[in-house]
Formats: structure tokens, sequence, C-alpha cells
């Protein structure tokens, strides 16, 4: 990517200022603990960092949704800067930033491990400039047509090049839709290996596609990869960190003084007394 030296107020963008921003680019909107995780820097820097591009422009900072922390979306100067004006500008919805915000985390901690990655949007653009659907599945039902994954991995096993489909699963879909999709990716896979659709795979044949899940949606993905008979070439695993921004935190201790235990004096409900007392005890007799 071209690098571009460009002023803030009264700071300069360094480098590695774009290359945040690159990775800012190709998810749109991603939250400040993608950033963390990615860049690998503490929480000084990497504010300091967020607000030289922002004073500069290049982002915005949106409030949280849930407890997702501050959402930063690339603008369109951002998207000139880091040379990537075909990925598009990016919108914050709320229907679909958690999802956006748990790819973006995925894809951090995947880089940060030496894979690399492709985004949705990047899959997008690149269909896009060639022409075709080299990224996507093609459904059977009609009606719904292609099917782009969240992310694509780039990755070496024992030495040799491995590509993986991944998809990000945090809400359960329709049973049907869900199948159709696992076959979809089964049959991109045997026609990629040049395998006629009878072909009996052996049990150690490599998973090429991993379903990444919300760990409510996990056995909803397994019993829709084995409807589709497509285990030999999916995996389903549970996401390993914490993904709902509206999860409710861990249930505390209500301070209640407990069974057999009392208050000490001068604390509690006050006697009634006077018209008040009067009116309960004849109500309490049908009076």
């Amino acid at each position: 990517m071209p690098r571009r030296r460009v002023k803030g107020e009264g700071e300069t963008i360094s480098w590695r200022d774009c290359e945040v921003l690159e990775f800012i680019c190709r998810f749109g909107v991603i939250s400040r603990e993608s950033v963390f995780i990615w860049a690998g820097t503490g929480r000084s820097v990497t504010l300091d960092r967020e607000r030289r591009l922002r004073e500069a422009g290049l982002i915005e900072v949106h409030p949280p949704i849930g407890r997702s922390g501050p959402l930063i979306a690339v603008t369109s100067r951002g998207l000139r800067l880091a040379d990537r004006t075909e990925l598009g500008p990016a919108r914050v919805s709320v229907w679909s930033a958690n999802h956006s915000i748990v790819c973006a985390q995925v894809a951090a901690h995947l880089e940060r491990a030496g894979d690399q990655i492709l985004s949705e949007r990047e899959m997008l653009a690149e269909e896009r400039e060639l022409g075709e659907r080299c990224y996507s599945a093609k459904r059977s039902n009609t009606e719904r047509g292609w099917h782009r994954p969240d992310l694509y991995r780039f990755t070496l096993e024992d030495g040799e090049p491995e590509e993986h489909v991944i998809e990000v699963e945090l809400t359960a879909k329709a049973p049907e839709r869900l199948v159709k999709i696992v076959e979809a990716w089964e049959s991109r896979k045997l026609r990629r290996i040049g395998i006629h659709e009878t072909y009996e795979p052996r049990e150690e044949s490599p998973h090429w596609i991993i379903y990444l899940c919300a760990p409510k949606v996990v056995p909803f993905v397994e019993r829709a990869v084995k409807k589709a008979g497509a285990g030999w070439c999916v995996s389903v695993q549970k996401l390993w960190f914490d993904h709902s921004p509206f999860a409710r935190p861990e249930s505390q201790t209500s301070g209640g003084l407990g069974d057999g235990r009392q208050p000490p004096k001068g604390v509690g409900a006050k006697p009634l007394d006077g018209r008040a007392a009067a009116a309960t005890v004849a109500a309490r007799s049908g009076g």
C-alpha cells in the first residue's frame, strides 16, 4: 500500500498509523478491542492513535452499542489515504455492527498468529473487479442466489499453503436455509478438488469450511452439517471470546441478609401507626 504523510492538528500521522487505518478500512466498522489485538498495543498508545486518526478526519468514533465499546468507522478521506477506495464507505448499523465487530476480532486474532485474512468487503471488491464469483458459493435455491463467506483465511499447514472459508454465526438461521448454505460450500469444495458429488470422503480429509459460532448456535449448525452430510469438510467451533454486546454481566450478590438474619437495630421497615395501622388491620380482618 502506498504510504503518505498527512498532518492532523499539530501531529503527524505515522506509517504505523496508516497500517492500522488500512485494517479499519478492510472491515469498515470495528471496535477498539480489535485495534488492541491487531496492533498489539496498550490502551494509552491505542487511544492516542485513535485520536490522531479522528482529528485528521480519517475515522469517526461512534457511541457503543451495548457493551461493545466505542465503534470506529473509516471515512471517505481515510479510504483515500489508505488507497482502498474500492472498498466503499462504511455505514454503522445497529443490526449489522455486532457481526462486523466480531469478524474483525476474529481476523485480528488470526493475523496476529501469522495468517492472512480477506474480509467480506475485500472479497466483494475483488469479485466486482474480476467479474466472477471467485469466493462465493452457489446455493441450490435460486431465489437466494450466491453466498459470500465472512472471512477467507490463507495459512500454512505442515509447510503447505491452505485456504479456509470462515463463517461467523452469532444467531441461528432458519434450519433449511442453513442446510442449503452448508450444501453449497460442500459442493464448491468438491468442484475445487475435481471430484463428482458421489465422492466418498476419507475421515482424515482436512476441514475446508470453519463455522465459528456463539455457544447457543453450535447445536443448530451441527445439525445442519449432519443433515447435509458435510462433516468431512466442515468444522463447527465455539467462539473463544465474549461476542455479545448485549449479554448481561454475571450476577452479583444482592447484599441481602439471607435466611434467619435480622437487620441491625434501627434499620428496616418502620411499624405502621395511626390511621394506616387501623386500615391495614381492617383489611386483613375483612372489615
